[in-house]
């Protein structure tokens, strides 16, 4: 939220008429009042994947 709030005061003292918004985003879904943030899926995905592909590399014949 940091980087949206300096691009916000930038623009506002360059007299540039933008509206800014911020999407809060984690990989660990700790964001509350959501069933799964932004990032989760992604990273969940992720790790489940590279799980499978070891086991397969590790146990295949």
């Amino acid at each position: 939220m940091d980087t949206i709030n300096n691009i916000s005061k930038y623009l506002e003292l360059n007299d540039y008429k933008c509206n800014c918004i911020g999407i809060n985003k984690t990989i660990d879904n700790d964001l509350m009042n959501t069933h799964f943030s932004l990032g989760f899926a992604s990273s969940d995905k992720f790790i489940i994947n590279s799980v499978i592909e070891v086991y397969l590399d590790d146990y295949s014949i």
